[in-house]
């Protein structure tokens, strides 16, 4: 065996070994939905897009535009506006989906995970030392 070989297998295992220490465990938080779409930054990084909070779909229901959660970074930030971008980045793409599928709106938008919250009117952030996630569920309509 090379010095060489040596040196990548011990570098491997002190990685593999230090990688649990690492994970943060993610806490939930609940925010507001209302001081969220408030934000004129955030309804125009929407475009205006219809989006109805609760857990009912209305309209013409087209298919289901849920998202596990579009990650934002959540170093050195603070827990809310780490959260505000989550569900920014978990809006967009569930606009994208709705839109690619003829959608013109997203009803029965909810916090797919956490229970101690109002699905009409909070949403449900993760986050962690390192990252925060968003998981929504939702209809595309018409």
């Amino acid at each position: 065996m090379s010095i060489k070989s040596i040196v990548l297998a011990a570098s491997a295992t002190a990685l593999l070994m230090s990688a649990p220490a690492a994970q943060a465990k993610s806490k939930p938080h609940v925010f507001s939905v209302a001081e969220f779409m408030e934000k004129e930054e955030n309804r125009e990084a929407l475009g205006g897009f219809p989006i109805v909070w609760g857990k009912s779909a209305s309209g013409t229901q087209i298919g289901d535009v849920s998202t596990g959660g579009r990650p934002a970074n959540g170093f050195h930030k603070k827990i809310q506006s780490s959260c505000e971008r989550a569900l920014l980045n978990s809006l967009i793409a569930m606009r994208d989906l709705a839109q690619s599928k003829g959608g013109t709106k997203i009803t029965g938008v909810h916090s797919s995970m956490g229970t101690d919250f109002n699905p009409a009117t909070e949403y449900v952030c993760f986050k962690n030392k390192f990252v925060a996630k968003t998981p929504l569920n939702g209809t595309a309509s018409k």
